[in-house]
């Protein structure tokens, strides 16, 4: 069997999630208010478009289906919880109030960023889908696409940026792009570059967190993983940061939104980068944590 034979396998979780959820945001349109959401019409700003949840359902049937499939002895209840809680935090990113305060405050928009970048990617690739997605789907689908000459060099690029060095670099460039106030506002205001945000964020997310567990699964390359994931914690804090320390606001496209939860423009940013610097950095420095114990539970084992 080729190289892409033996790794398109390995590559069902980023590129069958990554296709279902890309739907998700052709739909999002709808969600998106052109006025403020004061804080008593937030529980009715729910998203039910059936191309959000369609695909949502469909991955999640595909899933269980393959789960099902699977023989005993690889059926782990923890695997299946960690997918379902990660496709629950999809649900609150993209179908929940959530969404649509993301455009009134963006402390909001910055929860959304943190579900669809430290959350919801890591727990779906821990509920490890490779296997549960092969088995869902028409046996031999998977070696067709890896042979097909339209899909042979999508897959070789999706092997090479799953790697871990592409993988961080790319994480990194759709954090700090985005957050530019230039495209930041653009996509406030334009709904495909709002669309081709979130994609970015969530696919970007698929990447990494794919790079950074599979390093931890061998353990050779679990200290580049360690590393990858520090570097990751130190310039996503640095971006917080940034945020939460400027003297002025940054995405004034806002305008006076935010005074209708009794905020300023600036104390909602402060907010944002509190909610960038504290709740996702620990994300990252997790798993470099993690990635250093198999490091040091290694070198320690008995020859």
């Amino acid at each position: 069997m080729s190289r892409i034979g033996r790794n398109i396998g390995a590559l069902t979780p980023p590129l069958v999630v990554a296709a279902m959820t890309a739907a998700f945001w052709t739909g999002t349109a709808a969600a998106h208010a052109d006025h403020g959401i004061p804080p008593e019409e937030a529980w009715s700003a729910w998203v039910f478009d059936p191309i959000i949840i369609v695909p949502l359902m469909l991955a999640l049937w595909l899933y269980a289906l393959g789960r099902r499939r699977l023989s005993p002895t690889r059926r782990r209840p923890a695997e299946a919880l960690a997918f379902t809680i990660g496709a629950a935090m999809l649900v609150l990113a993209l179908v929940s109030p959530v969404d649509a305060l993301g455009e009134t405050l963006l402390s909001f928009h910055m929860v959304q960023h943190m579900l669809l970048v430290a959350v919801a990617p890591p727990l779906l690739l821990l509920g490890r889908p490779g296997s549960a997605f092969r088995l869902a789907l028409p046996e031999g689908s998977i070696s067709r696409l890896a042979s097909h000459p339209v899909g042979r060099p999508l897959v070789r690029t999706a092997i090479f940026l799953t790697g871990l060095v592409p993988a961080t670099v790319v994480h990194a460039l759709a954090l700090w792009l985005w957050h530019a106030p230039p495209l930041f506002e653009a996509a406030l205001e334009n709904e495909f570059i709002h669309t081709l945000e979130h994609m970015s964020f969530f696919g970007a997310a698929l990447l990494f967190w794919f790079a950074v567990l599979g390093a931890g699964r061998v353990p050779r390359t679990a200290l580049s993983g360690a590393l990858a994931s520090f570097i990751t914690f130190l310039h996503s804090g640095m971006l917080g940061g940034i945020l939460s320390l400027a003297p002025v606001p940054l995405y004034p496209a806002y305008g006076d939104r935010p005074t209708l939860w009794r905020f300023d423009l600036l104390t909602d940013q402060q907010l944002a980068g509190a909610i960038m610097w504290v709740p996702i950095g620990p994300a990252y420095l997790a798993a470099a944590l993690w990635l250093l114990f198999k490091v040091l539970k290694t070198r320690d084992a008995p020859a």
